[in-house]
């Protein structure tokens, strides 16, 4: 078998490959559109992958380039996936997928207005009032649908802000 039957038997062994395997072809190629990008992303953060500082430069450039191809999933997994790979994105760059959040709140699940406003929180992106307020209202509209911990990071996220609301 080989490195086919290690690549079948092992589910870790499995993702590491595949990981490895993205690496390669983002190296080589470059990201191919959108989705690839997110998708890679994501996967190489749920690995607890870290690129190289090159490698995460040009996935912010890709990023910048494919942001206006993003909704719901993809631009959270966008999002956290930046976080978690260790990007330091510029303030024009956070401002830009900011926007793009509040400009899709209406679209987007409990999940994904949580883990998105969480992440550019914590990459330090600057939100007013009016838009910390605009997300309490999307995620309070879903509320019913939202798990205790979506509920729970939103709401940390909010208090790391310090925002006071005259919230209902």
């Amino acid at each position: 078998f080989g490195f086919i039957g290690l690549f079948l038997i092992s589910p870790v062994c499995n993702l590491a490959s595949l990981g490895l395997c993205f690496i390669s072809t983002f190296t080589r190629f470059g990201f191919i559109g959108p989705v690839e990008l997110s998708s890679t992303a994501f996967l190489l953060a749920n690995l607890a992958h870290v690129p190289s500082e090159a490698w995460r430069g040009r996935f912010l450039a890709e990023a910048a380039k494919f942001r206006a191809y993003y909704s719901g999933a993809e631009l959270a997994q966008v999002v956290w996936s930046t976080l978690r790979l260790g990007c330091k994105p510029d303030a024009a760059w956070l401002q830009a997928y900011a926007d793009q959040m509040i400009e899709q709140l209406a679209a987007l699940r409990a999940y994904q207005i949580s883990f998105t406003f969480a992440a550019l929180q914590k990459l330090g992106a600057r939100l007013s009032r009016s838009s910390i307020d605009a997300v309490l209202d999307a995620f309070a509209a879903q509320l019913a649908d939202a798990s205790p911990s979506d509920t729970a990071l939103l709401l940390a996220t909010v208090a790391r802000l310090q925002h006071v609301s005259s919230y209902r």
